[in-house]
């Protein structure tokens, strides 16, 4: 009997101690969560820098360009800075980037049509001058494919009318 009230003795002292030992494990997980918590909200909500994200892109401050050295363009022209072939992989935009150079004069939002059907399939945001809108989702889901598409420059006055409209020819490739 001695033996079984030791056996029994020694479990209820290695259960408190396996129990010390959980409720540290327990407490170390939680603060693990909580510090990873903490840092995908960082990381995940947007800053009081100058980008605006949303579901319809990120819009940014042009980087590349020196202020200083920018030449304006004529009034009723625009530098176009832009990538023509946009890929989507598994739903992911990559390669896909519309700016308004710090040289252009006006404010402009853009449109995305099919060419075969002239289907709308991308509306922006309005991307200011010497803003950039990058790797965005399309507003209309695309099935696997190739399609031939044309991008809609809008350009707006100060009072954001519509002022003047060009089109270019891209390539969107869904894998």
């Amino acid at each position: 009997m001695s033996e079984k009230k030791k056996k029994v003795s020694g479990n209820d002292g290695g259960g408190k101690g396996k129990n010390r030992k959980m409720t540290a494990v327990v407490i170390v997980l939680v603060c693990i969560v909580a510090v990873l918590a903490v840092v995908c909200v960082a990381l995940l909500l947007p800053g009081q820098d100058s980008e605006e994200t949303s579901t319809r892109g990120t819009i940014s401050i042009i980087a590349e360009e020196d202020t200083a050295a920018v030449e304006q363009v004529e009034d009723g022209y625009f530098r176009c800075v832009m990538t023509t072939d946009w890929y989507y992989t598994n739903g992911m935009p990559s390669n896909v980037y519309v700016s308004n150079s710090q040289s252009n004069t006006r404010d402009f939002y853009f449109d995305v049509y099919l060419t075969d059907t002239q289907e709308l399939i991308y509306s922006s945001l309005v991307v200011p001058v010497g803003y950039d809108i990058s790797n965005f989702d399309l507003d209309k889901e695309l099935d696997t494919g190739v399609y031939d598409a044309i991008v809609t420059y809008s350009f707006l006055d100060d009072e954001e009318n519509v002022q003047d409209m060009t089109s270019f020819a891209i390539t969107i490739t869904i894998k």
